[in-house]
């Protein structure tokens, strides 16, 4: 009987700490992409990211234009995240301030430059 006490109490306290942690909060970025190519445009936007322990990475992108927002899907694993949005592949470190990293558009050869600033 005391074992069974001693579980359902351990039981407990676990279920109590996980609801005590809540959710995932949310991350907001200032997102620029920029074509690797001397002379080449950037693109910006603002990213919001869920990422919780299970590093299942989920959020939504809207460009400066007004487009979105957009599905954002990935993960993260050791100070890397990979992220896709739109026809966008992102590869980047997690930074104290934010993403620093290299993406991809679907069926564009080019690489571009991707930067998320954290936003306070």
């Amino acid at each position: 009987m005391t074992i069974a006490v001693a579980r359902c109490i351990a039981l407990l306290t676990l279920t109590f700490a996980v609801i005590a942690a809540g959710p995932p909060s949310t991350t907001r970025y200032d997102v620029t992409l920029t074509e690797r190519l001397p002379g080449a445009g950037s693109e910006r936007g603002t990213l919001a990211l869920r990422m919780p322990a299970d590093g299942i990475v989920t959020g939504t992108y809207r460009d400066f234009d007004g487009n979105g927002p957009y599905v954002v899907s990935g993960g993260r694993r050791n100070g890397t995240i990979w992220l896709d949005y739109r026809d966008v592949h992102v590869t980047a470190t997690i930074a104290p301030r934010g993403l620093d990293g290299r993406a991809f558009r679907g069926g564009d050869p080019a690489e571009y430059v991707f930067r998320a600033v954290a936003i306070p």
